[in-house]
């Protein structure tokens, strides 16, 4: 503002009075305000456009990391499943062990009894 009426008193004070002094000395700097504002709003949008691609580019991040963390949680519910059979079977296995050690200590008792029958009959 301070610079438009500096113009226009610089403009008056050294003759240039005419129409076309008076209307170039107030088209330029209309034109001036007009593109600032032009510029400011085509940066807004600029700035505006950009965040709605980084809200894009995020959403679209956000859906794959969701994709695989929905897969990462099927795995582990399989996981689960599977380590929840084999404790099962261990649990068996383990049983049919200690039957087996029974039967062996059973079986070596009697194995140990053969034995002393029969070096008493020689």
């Amino acid at each position: 503002m301070r610079q438009i009426l500096f113009t226009i008193l610089l403009a008056a004070t050294f003759g240039g009075a005419d129409a076309y002094n008076w209307v170039t000395l107030f088209l330029a700097p209309v034109t001036a305000i007009i593109g600032w504002f032009t510029g400011r709003r085509m940066r807004n949008n600029d700035a505006i456009q950009k965040m709605q691609e980084t809200i894009n580019l995020l959403a679209s991040k956000n859906s794959e990391l969701y994709a695989k963390i929905e897969e990462q949680n099927k795995r582990i519910s399989q996981q689960t499943e599977k380590i929840a059979e084999l404790t099962q079977e261990l649990t068996l296995v383990r049983k049919e062990n200690a039957e087996l050690k029974d039967g062996q200590i059973r079986i070596s008792k009697e194995n140990a009894e053969l034995k002393r029958i029969i070096n008493s009959k020689k």
